[in-house]
């Protein structure tokens, strides 16, 4: 039977290696310890996010809706950020233009859900106007 190295036991993918096993060619015991407090150190950072992920219902890496910033980093939103329109409220043309007040991203937000919805033409003049 040929074998890589002198440590067959690391071979075997139905046995654990021990903590006394000794480390692989080319490695001493001081790099291996480096390896394993690096290896728990990410295991441990993945378990976070996975449970950050799960506790707060997010999506996860790979999603293809998930916002990243130019670095292509997940941008995280919080619901005040949300462009849905849910926050634009549902009244009269004052009330939505006191809540537009001088944003003009409000402005936007709410022509978006006057048009498709009762698309007031006086609202939607005024929106238009702030945009």
């Amino acid at each position: 039977m040929e074998q890589y190295h002198d440590a067959p036991h690391t071979l075997d993918s139905q046995r654990d290696i021990d903590d006394e096993a000794p480390p692989s060619a080319g490695h001493d015991e001081e790099s291996a310890e480096v390896v394993r407090e690096r290896d728990q150190s990410f295991t441990e950072g993945v378990e976070e996010e996975r449970e950050r992920i799960a506790e707060h219902g997010e999506v996860g890496p790979g999603d293809p809706t998930l916002e990243k910033d130019d670095d292509g980093v997940p941008i995280e939103r919080s619901d005040d950020d949300s462009d849905d329109g849910s926050d634009v409220p549902d009244g009269t043309v004052q009330e939505v233009l006191d809540w537009v007040g001088d944003d003009s991203e409000r402005a936007q937000r709410a022509l978006d859900v006057e048009r498709s919805g009762q698309n007031r033409t006086s609202l939607v003049s005024q929106l238009e106007a702030k945009v």
